[in-house]
């Protein structure tokens, strides 16, 4: 048989709309939503977005380089 024939065969014997999940493997929902739900995510993109314009923040090591940078003299006089 081929993907579309199964498919075919299923959605008229249950009477249902048959989900293809891989070559031979199918899916039928008794809930809708659930259907519905998997279907979405199946199709859904993800986009992973990178603002080009804004500056690098910096790391809290350079924070804590840029801290003891300002106050050396009073890190000094404690540490003395």
């Amino acid at each position: 048989y081929t993907q579309s024939e199964i498919k075919g065969f299923l959605e008229s014997v249950i009477g249902d709309n048959a989900v293809a999940l891989a070559p031979g493997i199918f899916a039928i929902f008794k809930d809708k939503e659930l259907e519905q739900t998997y279907q979405k995510h199946r199709y859904q993109r993800t986009y992973e977005w990178q603002q080009k314009t804004s500056p690098q923040l910096p790391t809290d090591a350079e924070k804590l380089r840029i801290v003891f940078a300002q106050n050396e003299e009073l890190f000094k006089a404690f540490w003395l």
